[in-house]
């Protein structure tokens, strides 16, 4: 989703294969930090510690980033027995947010075209962290977000 919003053509499946990680299991946030290099895309990798504080310095950024017209791209962690071993990872393009309301505004590849679902603060807050993406988190709970790090 971040590389179409820069222009790239590669559809999902292709940018998953410039990824070291196998296709159809969890991608590495690394993996897709060296795919987006791989075609010219410069991102950046942030993430926020998961307590309040946290939420609030992320919810900062987030705004700040889609206030100046660029999507960002967050990590959510489930958890419940529902999932297969307790747990299970999902990738985000955060791609509004109405303040007045307190809502998100969320474009999910897991629905349907559009794909866009409103979640509010509150649920946001809940769900935005990952400690499984991958090397770089160190196993180190937080809420990942990967940004454009230059315009092209």
């Amino acid at each position: 989703m971040l590389a179409r919003f820069q222009g790239a053509t590669p559809g999902a499946w292709d940018f998953k294969r410039l990824c070291p990680s196998p296709v159809g299991t969890g991608t590495d946030w690394g993996d897709l930090m060296a795919a987006a290099e791989k075609i010219g895309l410069h991102w950046k990798l942030v993430s926020f510690p998961p307590d309040d504080d946290g939420f609030q310095k992320g919810t900062t950024f987030l705004r700040s980033e889609l206030d100046a017209g660029r999507p960002v791209v967050i990590d959510f962690k489930f958890t419940g027995p529902e999932f297969p071993g307790g747990e299970a990872g999902h990738t985000l393009d955060v791609a509004g947010y109405i303040p007045s309301e307190d809502l998100y505004i969320l474009r999910n590849p897991a629905i349907a075209t559009p794909g866009l679902e409103l979640m509010t603060a509150d649920d946001l807050k809940r769900y935005w962290r990952s400690d499984h993406y991958g090397a770089l988190s160190h196993g180190v709970l937080s809420r990942p977000a990967i940004a454009i790090d230059k315009l092209q």
